[in-house]
This record gives structure tokens, sequence and C-alpha cells, in this order.
């Protein structure tokens, strides 16, 4: 009888370490695998906005209206990606928990203009001089190895009074929220 419980196990044994190695893979951190410590998305975006709002101190207040337009990327200007529609929302989120009053601009980027005149009623508990909205605006870049996005305050005039540069690790997740339309396309016409 030893030798067939020997015999059950022995090839019992093999499987359940096969099944088992996907299993433990998973729940491994890749962080641990390339030296390098994970870095949230959201965080560094946070912390980007916080430097944002810390150059327009003076000018733009939590009384300042905000505006957020999606990020584009700089090789499609015209498109709007899950990515920069993602950062958009990030950077309005981090303003909203500063205490600051945020609306989103739409499906278009905004441009960088005044609004018409008498639109917004002149109120200096906005900031210095500001009469209408202040616009959160930016663009990314994706590099092989990163993603390369710049911030952008602009006040009711036009004029850049705050800007932020930073990057972030390039990853799988990245790369697919900032496909393009015509990227999704071209990968579901692939299937046929």
């Amino acid at each position: 009888m030893s030798g067939a419980v020997f015999r059950r196990t022995h090839f019992f044994l093999p499987v359940l370490v096969f099944c088992l190695i996907p299993l433990i893979l998973a729940g491994c951190d890749t962080a641990r695998f390339t030296g390098q410590p994970r870095q949230e998305l959201s965080e560094t975006t946070y912390a980007a906005t916080d430097r944002l709002a810390q150059q327009a101190k003076g000018t733009v207040t939590v009384n300042t209206p905000l505006q957020v337009g999606a990020l584009t990327d700089i090789e499609n200007p015209g498109e709007e990606t899950a990515f920069g529609q993602m950062l958009a929302r990030q950077v309005g989120a981090r303003f909203v928990q500063l205490g600051y009053s945020v609306t989103e601009g739409g499906a278009a980027p905004l441009p960088a203009m005044a609004p018409a005149a008498g639109a917004y009623p002149a109120d200096q508990s906005m900031g210095y001089g500001m009469t209408g909205p202040a616009q959160i605006s930016g663009q990314y870049a994706l590099a092989k190895k990163e993603a390369l996005i710049n911030l952008r305050l602009i006040d009711s005039s036009g004029r850049v009074v705050a800007a932020y540069d930073y990057s972030v690790p390039m990853t799988t997740d990245i790369k697919q929220l900032a496909r393009t339309s015509a990227q999704k396309q071209g990968a579901f016409f692939g299937l046929f």
C-alpha cells in the first residue's frame, strides 16, 4: 500500500506545483524584480497638482472658479484618450480636495482665451483682477519607458500663471488608456 500512496503523491505533487506557480507569481510585486519602487499615477498627479496650486498662489485663490479640460496627446492633439481624461479628473479631484471650485471643461480641451465681455462679473475675491474661470489644461507624450506630462494653469486673460512637468513610468495600463480611436479600431480589425 505504501507504493500506491507514493505513486499518487509522486503524480500529484508536480501537478500541484505547476498549478500554484501562476498564482504565486500573480501576487508578486513587479518592484521586487525591477529594483524600482512602484509609483502610483494618482499620487504623482496629486503631487504635481499641489505644485501647480503653490505656483498660482496669489493669482488664483480657492474662490477662483477652475475649469479642467482633458489633457491631450502631443502626437494626436485633436483626439481625447481615456488617459488624458483620467489625468484631468485626477487634477480636478485634487483641486477639489484643496478647496477649489472645479468644473469639467467638456469634450474638447479648453482654449486659452478670455470669456466674452460680461460673461462673469468682476469679483476681486476671486483673485487679483481675475474676472472668469481659470483653466487647467495640459499635454502628454508617450515615450518608450515614460509618459511625460505637462500641466498648465491659465488665467482668464490667457496668461499661463503656473506650469509643471512630470513623468511616470510607462506601464501596460497607460499604453492601453492612451490608445487613440484609430489604434483601437486597428486592434479590433486585427482580430479578424
